[in-house]
């Protein structure tokens, strides 16, 4: 009764029956898909999505969040369906628990599942805190932080408790500097590491960065350039992040009442590397809704086209969420405004220009592309300085004051 048992398989699959059941010299054909299969989750998607639309469900731009009209007697309303493979996370009007209780009803005519959990503390491993008085609802992972701790830290008897620290990296700047210059390890010391679970300590730290920790993105995006490669300063790396978390673990994102979409982008140039961190955060409700750590894919030749160059990416995710925020809220969002905040103002200038000069013709065109949303009044263009910058966060190692102060704010402290 598993969900990625209950869809029809496509191919043919035979198996050897178990031993219990005496059918010696026989095989069996599956019928329904098998947990474990590469396609078994895609498969159960489809079923899903066709069951939703059977229901009148409509995707939004984001095709796991769905519309679908509920009718109770000659009333109608709509209601917002979120999916996570298998899991869902039904909102429907305060008080209004029977719209969400005939969905589960009509859906469950096609799927085992369930029973509905009322107003759920959880989802996913991300606890859900809700302050109706002050409209807020607070996002946390503190028991998967604390498991997390618990299986590559040994728990509380581990003489790696003295690694606990307030930051993400020691608040020096030689541990600064030694974090960014982590490099690959010898084949030795790869093997070595990759059997200390490596690569499953660094996926871990990666959902809780997804997730609810917009704090430690640039760290986890820096280790993870290391999965195949490690070498034992990505582990100690990797092991003191982790600590971090565990100190932190009742940390997480508050959602407030405030409307406005903003969007934060920086860039790190003149270092070592051709290619620069980039990091962007889209915030609505007062914290970061969406957000990002990365390397650019191009060798930027000065600050402004670096700048540039992750302003299109950062508005690239904005547009998104602006466009699933006129879906699910069309009546009470009235025209959304993306309002765009960066610390070059070469940049700036870029995308408030018409044209090209010689120091902006060779730009790829992707990167002009916030020219159009500037020139359509999309987005608002503002300089921010660098030491007032959360997004400083996703492009650099960060000494506790600069760290804490950029965190709170896109935590929404």
């Amino acid at each position: 009764e598993k969900a990625f048992t209950q869809a029809p398989i496509d191919h043919d699959i035979y198996l050897d029956p178990p031993p219990q059941l005496n059918m010696h010299g026989k095989i069996l054909k599956a019928l329904m898909s098998i947990e474990g299969l590469p396609q078994s989750g895609w498969l159960f998607q489809n079923e899903s999505y066709a069951q939703l639309r059977k229901q009148g469900g409509k995707q939004t731009i984001d095709p796991n969040i769905w519309i679908v009209p509920i009718t109770i007697g000659t009333e109608t309303i709509d209601i917002k369906v979120g999916i996570w493979v298998d899991d869902f996370l039904i909102l429907v009007p305060r008080g209004r628990g029977d719209l969400a209780e005939k969905f589960w009803s009509d859906y469950r005519k096609r799927f085992k599942c369930k029973d509905l959990v009322q107003d759920p503390r959880s989802f996913i491993n991300i606890e859900i805190s809700r302050d109706r008085k002050n409209k807020t609802i607070t996002l946390t992972q503190t028991g998967y932080i604390n498991a997390m701790f618990d299986k590559f830290m040994h728990g509380a008897d581990s003489k790696l408790w003295t690694k606990l620290w307030n930051t993400p990296i020691k608040d020096d700047e030689e541990s600064l500097q030694a974090f960014s210059k982590l490099s690959p390890g010898t084949e030795e010391e790869q093997r070595l590491i990759t059997d200390q679970g490596f690569m499953s300590i660094v996926g871990s730290i990666l959902y809780a960065s997804a997730m609810s920790r917009p704090d430690i993105a640039f760290h986890t995006a820096s280790l993870a350039k290391l999965m195949m490669s490690p070498s034992p300063a990505a582990l100690d790396a990797a092991l003191g992040i982790v600590s971090y978390l565990k100190k932190t673990n009742k940390l997480g994102i508050t959602y407030g009442p405030d409307e406005n979409l903003v969007l934060y982008s920086d860039s790190s140039w003149g270092n070592e590397n051709p290619r620069p961190m980039a990091g962007f955060a889209t915030c609505y409700g007062g914290a970061a809704i969406s957000w990002a750590s990365k390397a650019l894919k191009i060798v930027p030749l000065s600050s402004a086209e670096a700048e540039s160059a992750v302003f299109s990416l950062g508005c690239k995710d904005a547009m998104f969420v602006k466009q699933l925020l006129a879906e699910l809220r069309p009546k009470d969002t009235p025209q959304i405004i993306i309002n765009a905040f960066i610390d070059n103002t070469a940049a700036i200038d870029i995308v408030k220009s018409h044209g090209a000069s010689g120091r902006t013709k060779h730009f790829e065109r992707w990167i002009t592309y916030v020219r159009d949303l500037y020139q359509r009044k999309i987005i608002t263009v503002t300089h921010l300085r660098t030491d007032e910058m959360p997004a400083d966060i996703f492009t650099k190692p960060l000494l506790y004051l600069s760290f804490t102060k950029f965190r709170k704010k896109l935590l929404g402290m």
